[in-house]
């Protein structure tokens, strides 16, 4: 699991004066800015692990890959990703199939660094997914010298990769701090002109 929060306590003490004067308003700004955010960080988390890692950002915004929830409280929200171990074809690997002339190294590249050997006992192997648009072949690695067993390789779960990420801390958690700030700001100035409505 990898947590990812986002503070609104400065929200709250610059707003200060809008949270006592009009407190329904206030609370209805912040669910909005609240939703928005939770959306936006999404977003912003998944284009910030699709520029490090090989994976596509919309694979990190798949609930099958990764689930996210997210609490709110006075303090700010928290988002909490969990998932497993994705398969290699979410990442950069080659071959994409077996191949009839012999069977080349598999090379795969988790993070954009370029893509390295797997070793020899690595191949590509059948999924035995039948229907259109499913994973037919994935790398597979032998455990020993002997044809089986085998297992499928696994890159990082979609939470490693954002708790590896070290622009996270330094450049997702400022973008959604200043995200929901400026949305609470928005829909406070709108609640005001509409006379509080």
């Amino acid at each position: 699991m990898m947590q990812v929060k986002v503070d609104t306590s400065d929200l709250e003490r610059v707003f200060k004066e809008s949270f006592e004067t009009m407190p329904d308003q206030a609370k209805r700004a912040f669910h909005r800015a609240a939703k928005e955010t939770e959306k936006h960080a999404q977003m912003v988390i998944a284009k910030q692990v699709a520029s490090a890692y090989t994976i596509k950002a919309a694979d990190v915004k798949n609930p099958k890959t990764a689930r996210v929830s997210v609490t709110r409280s006075n303090g700010g929200l928290t988002l909490r990703y969990t998932g497993r171990p994705l398969t290699l074809h979410h990442f950069k690997y080659t071959p994409k199939a077996k191949s009839r002339r012999g069977s080349p190294r598999v090379r795969a590249a988790n993070k954009k660094t370029g893509l390295k050997s797997l070793g020899s006992h690595a191949f590509i192997g059948g999924t035995g997914a039948l229907n259109p648009g499913k994973v037919a072949s994935i790398p597979f690695m032998r455990e020993g010298k002997k044809r089986l067993p085998i297992k499928a390789v696994y890159g990082p779960s979609v939470p490693q990769m954002i708790g590896n990420e070290e622009d996270v801390e330094s450049v997702v958690i400022p973008d959604l701090n200043e995200y929901i700030f400026d949305r609470f700001k928005h829909h406070m100035d709108w609640y005001s002109k509409e006379g509080g409505k």
